[in-house]
């Protein structure tokens, strides 16, 4: 049994990671602090999508759209129906698919906590060679 990430703790590094770059990041929905799904609309560019973790064929999970523009409410309306749980998160921020994805991929594992707490360059894609860290508490799963 591998040890998962409360999904608190999650949206914490994403919404500190969002502001950290000079983004904005909002709770639209709260869901279950331990062990709840997230949702991401992304808002880049004039255009907005919602973005659901989905398992891959390879195994893992990938950000997947799932809608766009005026659909998206009605989608989250839908999926909150569903699942009261959902976390629904709120990015406007360069590049927001590409951090969810990184973020999502770290998080996923129990080893990524320590790439949130001190990323590498290459991995945040910092041009100017200034890491900034995705989450600032180191916590001790053992």
């Amino acid at each position: 049994m591998s040890v998962r990430l409360a999904s608190g703790v999650k949206v914490s590094a994403l919404l500190r990671r969002v502001s950290g770059l000079g983004g904005f990041a909002t709770v639209l929905a709260r869901g279950d602090a331990t062990a709840g799904s997230i949702a991401i609309v992304t808002r880049q560019g004039g255009e907005e999508t919602l973005l659901s973790p989905m398992y891959a064929m390879a195994g893992g999970y990938e950000w997947v759209a799932v809608a766009t523009g005026p659909a998206i409410a009605d989608s989250i309306a839908r999926a909150r129906q569903r699942d009261p749980d959902l976390w629904v998160i709120e990015l406007d921020v360069a590049d927001a698919a590409r951090l969810v994805a990184l973020v999502g991929h770290l998080l996923e594992r129990r080893e990524g906590l320590v790439a949130l707490v001190q990323p590498k360059i290459e991995d945040l894609g910092e041009a100017d060679g200034e890491a900034r860290g995705l989450f600032f508490v180191a916590l001790d799963l053992d």
